[in-house]
């Protein structure tokens, strides 16, 4: 791993090992950045999650398409890990925030909702949270580390083609948004390159299209639907050495300024929706933000100051 990578690391792991309150032991020891990345995954799964999981989150992980049970949430910078942690085995009782509404939501992992007719392959969503009462939905998209070490993905050239889609109202809307996404031919893949070098706006757009079809047919009843993107940001750069703190900085402006485009094109989707009687939106939350609207016990709040320092 890189300078920048092991440093960013090793304060996630700093901030653990303070709020988990216990001695843990880690697959190997820290061995610096020429090291193995397994310095930063637990030695027992359950270490890196509070509560214990139910049966039914772990079955609801197994039937995902991310193969994260028994490897990735071992990992300190594990997205699911942090999904499962901030939400808990469900149900979550929502506070009076400025995103969505308040009141008590029953908790789906690893949600699958269709994009194109042409594919098997569904979207999968890292959470579903739904308020029957209210018929209102919350579809989560959580990134913890990838967005500041991986880079985006672009979309396959079967988004471009209006036959694909199995609705000609979400073609109309979407894939003019596709083409300003992209570059405008497909790579040896089959796969058009995105312009955006730092936000993942492709999948944001693949998860728009599945809320819209999960709207008409797969997901419950909703009069509202909200897209979170939740990003985990680190809240203390300047905790970093020089290169390490400049290249932090200068990824989270990137991210912050294309999400900015990136809805900018999405302005027209707020109508595909309203057309089917949906008031939709798209937001992007720090984990700090999510954490702030759900109710959480004096222990879970200690054990979650891992995400937010």
């Amino acid at each position: 791993m890189d300078r920048f990578s092991y440093e960013l690391l090793s304060l996630l792991k700093d901030q653990f090992n303070s709020a988990a309150a216990k001695e843990v032991r880690y697959k190997s020891a820290e061995s610096g950045p020429g090291g193995s990345p397994r310095q930063f995954y637990l030695a027992r799964q359950e270490d890196n999650l509070y509560p214990p999981m139910s049966q039914r989150t772990r079955d609801a992980y197994r039937s995902g398409d991310g193969g994260e049970l028994g490897g990735k949430m071992r990992a300190l910078h594990s997205s699911s890990a942090m999904t499962y942690n901030l939400l808990g085995n469900g149900p979550v009782n929502v506070r009076p925030n400025p995103w969505f509404g308040a009141g008590r939501y029953e908790v789906t992992f690893e949600a699958k909702l269709s994009t194109l007719k042409s594919s098997s392959r569904k979207a999968n969503l890292d959470a579903l949270l739904y308020n029957a009462e209210a018929r209102e939905a919350v579809l989560c998209e959580m990134k913890m580390t990838e967005w500041l070490f991986g880079r985006p993905g672009g979309l396959k050239d079967a988004y471009f083609h209006r036959e694909n889609y199995s609705h000609p109202e979400a073609a109309e809307r979407l894939i003019p948004i596709a083409r300003a996404l992209c570059g405008p031919e497909p790579d040896s893949k089959n796969v058009h390159p995105p312009l955006l070098t730092q936000y993942d706006a492709c999948q944001m757009f693949k998860h728009i299209l599945a809320c819209y079809n999960g709207c008409l047919g797969e997901l419950p009843p909703v009069r509202k639907l909200t897209l979170v993107n939740c990003v985990w940001d680190l809240p203390c750069p300047d905790r970093l050495t020089g290169k390490s703190r400049e290249t932090c900085l200068r990824r989270g402006e990137t991210e912050r300024r294309e999400f900015g485009r990136f809805t900018a094109l999405c302005a027209p989707v707020s109508d595909l929706f309203r057309e089917i009687g949906v008031d939709f939106s798209l937001k992007k939350l720090s984990a700090a933000d999510l954490l702030s609207a759900l109710e959480k016990t004096p222990a879970e709040l200690a054990w979650l100051r891992r995400y937010t320092f």
